[in-house]
């Protein structure tokens, strides 16, 4: 995992399933406007075709306040992205 400090955030981000993962699809349950596509179950789906979930956190004073969720996979010499929606 990686961690950096942006102004009063700490962004995680991450790509190890786990407990993270869990508190991610928590915010996507309880977060009016988010996808199905942030779900850690739908990273399990993209993986059988190759692709590796990458998870973004967002904590304010220790608190999950937002956070993302995108797929990477590498083709022919190319990284390809698949990018979900945001929580906030």
């Amino acid at each position: 995992m990686q961690e950096h400090v942006v102004g009063a955030f700490l962004l995680q981000i991450d790509s190890a399933p786990g407990a993270r993962e869990l508190a991610g699809d928590q915010v996507v349950r309880t977060t009016r406007g988010t996808d199905v596509t942030q779900l850690s179950a739908w990273a399990r789906v993209r993986a059988q075709v190759g692709y590796s979930p990458l998870y973004l956190f967002v904590r304010q004073e220790g608190r999950l306040v937002g956070g993302g969720s995108c797929s990477i996979a590498v083709s022919g010499g190319w990284a390809v992205l698949d990018t979900s929606r945001t929580a906030r």
